[in-house]
């Protein structure tokens, strides 16, 4: 998977570009365009999960996919037991299943 850059200015139409440039305040920015086959969360994890399969890291995927390597982590975990609820938030209790009362 590559990544391509591009420079704003040479590639959108003027009016584009001011609005955009006036948007951001002027700052330097990266600004990400998805593309017309972006992948949905379920499509990235997977896709996270076969390039570790690859032998990436996951400090790998991470720069290459832009996510944060604790995200990939977590997408991995994930993939491993996906019937495995979530940790609870530190210090909330986890929640208990709703129990019909027997009468």
């Amino acid at each position: 998977m590559s990544h391509r850059y591009h420079n704003a200015r040479k590639v959108l139409p003027r009016d584009v570009f001011d609005v955009l440039s006036k948007a951001l305040e002027g700052k330097d920015t990266y600004l990400w365009v998805p593309g017309s086959r972006k992948l949905s969360r379920e499509g990235r994890n997977a896709y996270v999960a076969a390039l570790h399969r690859e032998g990436l890291t996951a400090l790998d995927i991470a720069g290459q996919l832009f996510l944060s390597e604790r995200t990939v982590w977590r997408i991995l975990a994930k993939a491993k037991a996906p019937s495995l609820p979530s940790a609870p938030a530190p210090g909330r209790p986890r929640s208990k299943p709703d129990r019909q009362k027997e009468e």
